[in-house]
């Protein structure tokens, strides 16, 4: 989740910086996420759900659980946390019951756009030096008045907080691309200690 917020902040800042044009950018995010997540629901719902509920199937599409993760689901702005269970499905899963529960990364993912899209048309993404400026703006401004901060305005370190760091890291990226060229010598050390540091202190 956090290597896609990362790249997500790359290519979607890019996106708005090459065209400048918000209009495009608002129905190229729409056209982005919703068609797909929709379908990914209505077969999460109606087709992986109902074939693997231990309920029967009246009693499965009656429930008010279904109901629940429809309605949670749909627009990506239901307030978190959102219903993550279908009825009678996975209920022994190892993490814990639930079907397709990163559904939920896509509302933080759409307020992360919406913030690309106002600083864009304020101009704030038009060079590198402004574009770290005001992310060092918000940063400032969350360690001092975190609910100041729309939406991401957790005093404390949350998954909600911690997918937008990622986009963050992401936008700065690509603001400092020019300076953060890829190579395979720098690559590969990172890629052996982040698999040698799995499972360690370090990960958690």
């Amino acid at each position: 989740v956090g290597t896609f917020f990362f790249i997500s902040g790359m290519l979607i800042s890019q996106s708005f910086q090459r065209s400048n044009a918000p209009l495009r950018f608002v129905l190229m995010r729409i056209a982005r996420i919703y068609p797909g997540s929709i379908v990914c629901l209505l077969i999460t719902v109606y087709g992986i759900g109902a074939a693997t509920t231990s309920l029967p199937g009246t009693n499965y599409l009656i429930d008010p659980r279904l109901t629940c993760y429809l309605r949670d689901n749909w627009s990506f702005f239901t307030r978190l946390p959102v219903c993550v269970t279908l009825p009678g499905v996975f209920t022994t899963n190892y993490y814990g019951p639930g079907l397709n529960g990163s559904l939920w990364t896509l509302q933080p993912e759409i307020v992360c756009y919406m913030y690309v899209l106002v600083f864009g048309c304020i101009g704030c993404l038009k060079s590198s030096w402004r574009i770290i400026s005001i992310l060092a703006c918000i940063l400032l401004l969350h360690a001092v008045a975190p609910t100041w901060v729309p939406y991401f305005s957790d005093d404390h370190y949350t998954d909600v907080l911690k997918v937008g760091l990622f986009f963050i890291a992401g936008v700065a990226a690509f603001a400092l691309r020019e300076k953060l060229p890829i190579r395979l010598y720098y690559a590969v050390p990172m890629i052996i200690i982040a698999v040698m540091l799995q499972g360690t202190a370090v990960q958690e």
